[in-house]
């Protein structure tokens, strides 16, 4: 079983890196990866049903919350002086 290091708490996140693994990840809690599943159910059923208005705003719920934790995870790492696994400056135009 890997050793696991916490690096860094924000909000309902924290940084942390397996052993096992190169880059450090993300831990989110339980209940908001529920929550999101969630919104991602509901994104699917407006769909489905041509509810675009509605599917626009679950859609745009998701956004925002992995923006979030992009953002904490960026800082938390750039906080630690650890280097990002991708370029920062991917999807920026989305």
């Amino acid at each position: 079983m890997d050793e696991v290091e916490l690096i860094d708490e924000s909000g309902n996140c924290a940084l942390v890196h397996r052993t096992s693994r190169r880059f450090p990840g993300l831990l989110i809690q339980g209940d908001t990866l529920h929550s999101l599943g969630r919104v991602a159910a509901a994104l699917l059923g407006e769909l489905e049903s041509g509810d675009t208005e509605d599917a626009r705003y679950s859609a745009m719920e998701l956004k925002e919350a992995f923006d979030d934790f992009t953002s904490a995870y960026e800082r938390m790492m750039t906080e630690a002086r650890l280097p990002l696994p991708y370029s920062s400056e991917a999807g920026k135009d989305r």
